[in-house]
């Protein structure tokens, strides 16, 4: 008797302790999200699956709800389904949670109709009509509702701790606060509901002493473009750097001092335009390739200047330059394409009537230049320089810079998606657009300026299978005056992803003051740590271009715990930690 009264009380303490015990997690739930109808243009049917991947992604919740690995092919359209039919197939599927809806867009306006039922028999409709750019921040409120109801999440993630356990972000206000891979970036400007490391009221704001940021001293010319690498195969980074007609080999000191190792003069009637550098033969060591113009005078005005391709090719042994191609009649650049990535040289003609003709090739070295290889597929907008690739988890998007630098999104079969809503890059470096016709040299005619963007320059930050972009976002007052303004006294570097809809911000510097001029990820300075560099012309104002200085500005990134995609702020770790110098 009393072993049975013994055992009793000790099943009751066993049900106690795990009604009362803290801690104990409920079961994980799955969840699964269908493709969206959509009823519009032919142009807007990509929200079909970009919705789909990005409400999928929102819903997320670490230990608690995730999606279904994968889904069956022969899945029903969302708009034959009635919530009856919904949960028929939600016990198909054995979800937990089956989420699907429709989008019509009419104009500028986007309306929204979304079901949603769980295997107990809840349902929670969501609807509403919001302008297409509002998309996005829409959605995002109908996750954060749908994970609410559906799976009882009624608050965000602990907050994450920013500088020395310092909060991340400063200002008042509730939210999420988030780190960033270095103090002297600002996170995710794009989620209303997160603090900033910096006021995003004081956008044009920037200590240039900040901590996490370091800087050259000064080089005494005005720079056009630059790239980090190892060229003579010791395993060290140097920095090569154009002006105008120069380029220059540069070497970090462990004082962030650029030490000049040796420079290569062009002929004086070239003008620079990119420099790229690529593994021609296979040795281990990377060439420089400088696509260049010669520029002559039509007619008796000076201002009808035609343009000549003149690229040429160099080797750097750590000591010296040596001239190994020369007098190369095509546009160059090193493009990573599909599909592997991996770095390419391509080459593209001069038009007869415009400044590119159309078909971009493949670069193959001959003995003293290169021939044309294979054409690469892109669309009519696309030239040698405009052009990039952002690998995707399904595959990857196609880049094109326009003409009045925004951004176009093309699938990987060539259909438009989205242009962004701003313009990035902000180049100098420019030429006429279109070829003089014989016998109008002496006219006066307004001709258009084609200003080469700069490169596009795609990383993976979270070791994912999904890339983020880098671009620079000028910054001028002048500029918002005139359309052709390019000697911007202000720049910040963004990271953008694409979310299933467009580019959205990841991050971004605080503002850079001068004239950005290029930019990319390399151990820079032979640490040991991935750095972001941005080469940076000085600004000293409208009447004194011609006293521009170049600087290089170095951010150390801590990647060596990234563990979270970017783009899922429903996450209960940061994007990265912050590098303590």
């Amino acid at each position: 008797m009393r072993l049975l009264q013994r055992l009793a009380g000790l099943f009751i303490l066993m049900m106690c302790g795990a009604v009362f015990a803290p801690g104990v997690q409920a079961a994980e739930k799955t969840y699964a999200v269908l493709p969206f109808s959509v009823n519009g243009p032919q142009e807007y049917q990509y929200l079909s699956k970009g919705l789909q991947d990005m409400l999928s992604s929102r819903l997320y919740w670490k230990d608690n709800a995730r999606p279904m690995a994968q889904l069956p092919a022969d899945l029903p359209p969302a708009k034959d389904l009635s919530p009856e039919k919904g949960r028929e197939l939600l016990a198909r599927l054995r979800a937990d949670v089956l989420v699907w809806g429709s989008v019509t867009v009419m104009g500028n306006d986007a309306s929204i109709d979304l079901r949603v039922v769980d295997a107990k028999g809840g349902s929670w409709p969501q609807s509403g009509t919001v302008k297409l750019d509002n998309l996005i921040p829409s959605l995002e409120n109908i996750s954060r509702k749908l994970s609410a109801e559906a799976f009882g999440r009624t608050s965000s993630p602990a907050p994450a701790t920013g500088t020395a356990g310092a909060p991340a972000g400063g200002g008042g206000g509730k939210g999420e606060m988030v780190n960033a891979m270095n103090p002297a970036l600002v996170h995710n400007e794009a989620d209303q509901n997160k603090q900033f490391f910096l006021n995003p009221q004081f956008r044009y704001a920037g200590d240039a002493q900040s901590e996490g940021r370091m800087r050259s001293q000064s080089l005494p010319f005005a720079s056009v473009g630059m790239i980090a690498d190892d060229f003579n195969g010791d395993g060290r980074r140097d920095c090569a750097i154009i002006d105008d007609t120069r380029v220059y080999a540069y070497r970090f000191d462990t004082d962030m001092t650029l030490r000049q190792v040796a420079v290569y003069q062009a002929p004086v009637s070239l003008q620079n335009l990119r420099i790229s550098a690529i593994d021609l033969n296979g040795d281990g060591r990377k060439e420089i390739v400088v696509s260049a113009v010669r520029i002559t005078s039509a007619g008796n005005r000076d201002k009808y200047e035609k343009y000549e391709p003149r690229s040429y090719v160099l080797s750097f042994d750590g000591q010296k330059f040596t001239l190994l191609k020369h007098d190369i009649k095509y546009f160059l650049s090193v493009i990573n394409t599909p599909p592997r990535f991996e770095p390419k040289l391509y080459a593209q003609k001069q038009g007869r009537q415009k400044l590119f003709e159309k078909g971009i090739y493949e670069a193959i070295p001959t003995a003293t230049g290169f021939d044309l290889g294979p054409r690469l597929f892109a669309p009519d907008q696309a030239n040698v320089f405009n052009l990039g690739y952002l690998p995707q988890p399904d595959g990857y998007k196609i880049l094109v810079v326009d003409k009045d630098d925004y951004i176009l999104v093309f699938t990987d079969t060539g259909e438009r998606q989205a242009r962004t809503d701003k313009p990035y890059f902000g180049s100098f470096v420019g030429m006429f657009e279109d070829m003089m016709p014989e016998g109008f040299e002496d006219e006066v005619l307004m001709r258009d300026k084609y200003y080469i963007p700069m490169r596009l320059t795609t990383f993976n930050i979270d070791g994912d299978d999904r890339h983020e972009l880098l671009v620079n976002r000028p910054i001028s007052m002048a500029a918002q005056f005139f359309q052709r303004y390019r000697y911007f006294p202000q720049g910040e570097i963004h990271s953008l992803y694409w979310d299933g809809v467009g580019l959205n911000l990841v991050w971004k510097t605080r503002s850079i003051k001068g004239s950005v001029v290029d930019y990319g990820v390399a151990d820079i300075n032979n640490d040991g740590i991935t750095d972001l560099y941005v080469l940076v012309n000085t600004h000293p104002g409208a009447l004194g271009i011609q006293n521009r200085k170049s600087i290089v500005l170095v951010y150390p990134l801590d990647l060596s715990s990234t563990s979270t995609t970017v783009g899922q702020e429903f996450t209960d770790e940061p994007v990265s930690r912050l590098h303590q110098e």
